[in-house]
């Protein structure tokens, strides 16, 4: 496993690969939230105000970059924002008591993936709380309200990611720390790469099978690089 230029993070270090060139990413300027989209060959920054929110837990661009869906806090009340990426444009997913987060595009898909303290599998109804967070599925262009709760765990399962229209990996603290765990919808998931201490972020590029992700290294918040990742094989404990 490399170390990336030993770059130091914070906790809310939040990124995502939009192709081969630029990575987005959150940051906090003189007390307002950017998303800031960043050309890795010029250099070139696209700054996207998000000054509505007071904290972001998340975002996902779909496959032709046109959409965003976000987390967002108003009034200490995270929901799921549908938003323009070229323009103000606005749309409030989520609309109840419990707390939505990081949520993650399928390719080439207008359905999304989730994370939710809910119990209720209904879009936007009063429903009981529970003290863990599971994945659920929703698509943007269905006229339903129902959701599909795709872990069903006593414990936490965060920042999904996306791959096929099938399959997705995401962080679950199962054995006592975050691992990375890969499942398949309507599949039960299976832990397939494991660090020392607790990812807290990560970004999988299923062409070169390289996973990149932030974790505590010798009391800094580190970005690490791990090569030949093989999402499909579980590691057996």
């Amino acid at each position: 496993i490399d170390k990336i230029k030993n770059v130091k993070l914070n906790d809310s270090f939040y990124f995502e690969w939009n192709d081969n060139e630029n990575i987005s990413f959150l940051k906090s300027i003189r007390g307002t939230n950017f998303l800031i989209t960043q050309n890795i060959i010029s250099n070139k920054k696209k700054y996207k105000t998000l000054e509505k929110f007071d904290k972001i837990y998340g975002f996902s661009f779909n496959s032709n970059n046109s959409l965003i869906a976000l987390a967002g806090s108003i009034n200490n009340q995270s929901d799921i924002y549908l938003l323009s990426a070229n323009s103000d444009n606005m749309k409030k997913i989520t609309d109840d008591s419990a707390h939505d987060v990081y949520p993650s595009f399928f390719r080439n898909s207008t359905s999304i993936l989730f994370s939710s303290n809910r119990y209720d599998q209904i879009l936007n109804q009063e429903s009981k709380l529970s003290e863990n967070f599971n994945i659920f599925l929703y698509n943007l262009d269905t006229t339903s309200y129902n959701l599909l709760k795709l872990t069903n765990n006593q414990n936490n399962n965060y920042k999904a990611r996306a791959l096929s229209n099938n399959d997705f990996i995401f962080l679950s603290d199962k054995n006592g720390i975050y691992d990375l765990y890969y499942s398949k919808v309507g599949q039960l998931p299976f832990l397939f790469f494991k660090n020392s201490t607790n990812i807290s972020n990560f970004d999988y590029d299923d062409n070169s099978k390289r996973i990149i992700y932030s974790s505590l290294y010798e009391g800094n918040n580190l970005i690490s690089e791990a090569r030949d990742i093989n999402i499909t094989s579980e590691i057996i404990n």
